[in-house]
């Protein structure tokens, strides 16, 4: 029998949807109160405020994705570096929404330290994963060995950014699609078989 969840985690989780909906500005107590089914009183029992249950819902999220882009990456799925990096470039996203934490970016409530460093985590953690697998790939001689793999790391994460942005601009998966394809082209990795439409998202 599935366990309950509780009162705190159904705050989370509604949280973790309204600010993808809607960002964190736009999200009220009231609006996270009336989805979750939690009390007013039970919502300050957990969280002094707002801004605390988001940076936990945000904290939330970037444990789920890490954990999405650890297993893409990791050498122990067995797959070769370059399949493992176009793994990661190519995953189903639900483009048109966009990244889980990258979108909250351009929210006001950003300047708060609080809410801004689930996001600063999850993408130093990201570039950390992608240097991995990009120093296999110079060790496997598909790099040059001057190859710099920090930059190249944080071209491979603004390939995915950027393409979510450009994306919800023109209301179109294809733009995430060919920023991905062109990457790969540049690094001499295998294209995807299958179409980013819509779906997880793997940030």
């Amino acid at each position: 029998m599935a366990k309950k969840a509780t009162g705190r985690e159904k705050l989370v989780q509604v949280t973790k949807e309204l600010l993808w909906e809607q960002g964190y500005a736009a999200t009220s107590p009231y609006t996270i109160v009336t989805r979750s089914g939690v009390g007013q009183g039970s919502f300050y029992h957990h969280f002094p405020g707002k801004r605390e249950l988001a940076a936990a819902a945000l904290e939330s999220v970037a444990d789920e994705v890490i954990g999405t882009n650890r297993d893409q990456l990791s050498a122990t799925s067995g797959q070769p570096a370059r399949d493992r990096l176009m793994t990661y470039l190519s995953a189903e996203r639900d483009v048109l929404r966009g990244c889980r934490l990258g979108r909250i970016a351009y929210d006001p409530g950003l300047e708060e330290p609080m809410l801004r460093a689930p996001s600063e985590r999850y993408f130093h953690e990201l570039r950390l994963l992608v240097s991995a697998v990009l120093q296999e790939m110079r060790d496997e001689g598909e790099l040059p060995p001057s190859a710099p793999l920090q930059v190249l790391a944080m071209t491979a994460i603004a390939t995915v950014q950027g393409g979510y942005i450009l994306a919800r601009i023109h209301g179109d998966s294809a733009p995430l699609r060919d920023a991905v394809d062109g990457l790969a082209f540049l690094l001499n990795l295998p294209l995807p078989d299958v179409a980013m439409a819509g779906g997880a998202d793997d940030s």
